[in-house]
């Protein structure tokens, strides 16, 4: 899960960076749009019948025809939508280049929708490696041909036709692994017993998405496109981070804690542990990328994207807050059998995501990024709240786990960025020994404090970390032994 989900989202990263020095944030701001619609539609284009399919114990080939043939109705309907309305999505956000834009990025909702289908037969069976090695190859073609097309001077349509290419190749290889061709058009009864499942989980997927989205929506309204491909870039540096952690942290959680679904006592001090460890080493990756926002984005960026320093720095207490327990809250609700407090947690997402928001477009892209800031923190101590009042976790003990790595890496954030004030910025070579300098400082510091505060726990999140590289070297020898 590591391997596969850390390099997909490290080739991204280094597509992005790419992109962002060739386009302008203008080109992004166009994009982050048309993602968000995309993202919203999505949901809709599968309705829950993958999720309705995998849960289902008897699928039978009329079946399978059925969920192909409604998620490729409902596809075809919602591409005809929006082809119907581009130009009148654009003229809200009055982003005229949005409607070419998301004319184009139809055709690749339509394969992607198509593909889901094939992605929830490989799921169904288990075949996880051979769907992370599909997604992978999908990173990999988006990649080249976005940058290929950037370099050639197609703007913000580069990042959109990688899309649809990538699309295309996904979609013939979900084929070429299933081989799955429907032979009928699926029975009525069927149809309606899967959207009657599905229809549930696609409430819960709609109401995240869309509250997911809703600060980019606002700043296309109100601001302008350039201000929101900074907001955009931004947002996609600082999450990248706990996107990774979450997507392994819930996959491997959730099938450990619903073991022991019948002993609550046993899931809740799994949560305990993981919360304890997990923020001991994700945390002090959190604390580095504040520090050092200013050289990552002027050396890698460019400063043509200095404006996106103080973002990274504000979003960065969003993370700060995910690091603390987020991705492992949806393991624990669902092991324990309670899969409708997601939705109370989304019903909550999309009322207060889009009231800090909107209260900080007051203020600007600025108070949009303390907005979405604020959000996680108090997102998270919801969460933490719906866990007490359903299943009497102690709120107490989750600021106990917590605070040894919190209080260790807000003490050595603010020591580093001490000794960052006696350097000036003359020149690259100060720059360089400043970063070097002020790293090597924190992680002293950091380890230092942890030491004193949780020495038994610091002591086996190392353990944890020189496993898991023993572990890693091991694999990368048996793979060379057996190719050999």
């Amino acid at each position: 899960m590591f391997t596969s989900t850390s390099a997909r989202n490290g080739i991204a990263y280094i597509v992005n960076i790419i992109l962002a020095r060739v386009l302008v944030p203008s080109d992004f701001g166009a994009v982050a749009l048309v993602v968000g619609v995309i993202a919203i539609l999505q949901t809709f284009a599968e309705m829950g019948t993958s999720v309705a399919l995998v849960q289902r114990q008897n699928v039978t080939p009329s079946v399978i025809d059925s969920a192909f043939i409604s998620t490729f109705t409902v596809t075809i309907l919602i591409v005809l939508l929006l082809w119907s309305f581009s130009n009148n999505i654009a003229a809200f956000f009055s982003v005229p280049v949005l409607a070419a834009l998301l004319k184009i990025a139809a055709f690749s909702y339509l394969f992607r929708g198509v593909f889901s289908l094939y992605r929830c037969l490989l799921l169904k069976e288990m075949r996880y490696k051979e769907i992370s090695l599909l997604e992978f190859i999908n990173v990999i073609i988006y990649g080249l041909i976005a940058v290929v097309l950037a370099f050639s001077g197609y703007g913000p349509f580069s990042i959109v036709w990688g899309q649809v290419f990538s699309a295309i190749f996904l979609l013939i290889l979900g084929f070429w692994r299933t081989g799955y061709i429907p032979k009928s058009f699926g029975r009525i009864k069927e149809i309606w017993e899967l959207l009657s499942f599905g229809i549930w989980v696609s409430i819960g997927r709609i109401l995240g998405n869309s509250s997911g989205k809703i600060d980019t929506f606002i700043i296309g309204k109100l601001l302008n496109a350039s201000t929101l491909g900074s907001y955009y870039l931004a947002q996609r540096i600082v999450m990248l981070l706990p996107g990774t952690y979450t997507q392994i942290i819930d996959q491997v959680t959730l099938p450990i804690y619903s073991k022991f679904q019948k002993d609550p006592s046993r899931v809740e001090e799994g949560y305990w542990k993981t919360i304890s460890f997990t923020s001991l080493i994700i945390l002090p990756l959190v604390c580095l990328l504040f520090i050092f926002a200013d050289p990552l984005v002027r050396w890698i960026l460019g400063e043509k994207w200095i404006q996106v320093i103080p973002l990274v720095r504000i979003m960065s207490l969003f993370v700060l807050a995910h690091a603390l327990g987020g991705g492992i809250f949806a393991s624990v609700i669902y092991a324990l059998g309670r899969p409708q407090i997601a939705t109370i947690v989304n019903i909550f997402r999309i009322i207060a995501l889009p009231t800090c928001v909107i209260i900080g477009s007051r203020w600007g892209v600025m108070g949009v990024a303390w907005g979405f800031a604020a959000y996680g923190i108090i997102g998270r101590l919801f969460n933490q709240w719906l866990l007490k009042r359903n299943f009497s976790f102690s709120l107490i003990r989750y600021f106990r786990e917590i605070a040894p790595a919190l209080i260790s890496g807000l003490l050595a954030t603010g020591v580093a960025l001490g000794i960052f004030s006696v350097f000036g910025k003359d020149t690259i070579v100060i720059e360089i020994i400043k970063v070097i300098t002020g790293f090597i400082v924190w992680c002293i510091t950091y380890y230092v404090f942890v030491k004193i505060f949780a020495p038994e726990k610091s002591k086996y999140a190392l353990y944890i970390i020189f496993q898991f590289i023993k572990k890693f070297r091991r694999l990368n020898l048996l793979r060379n032994i057996t190719a050999s």
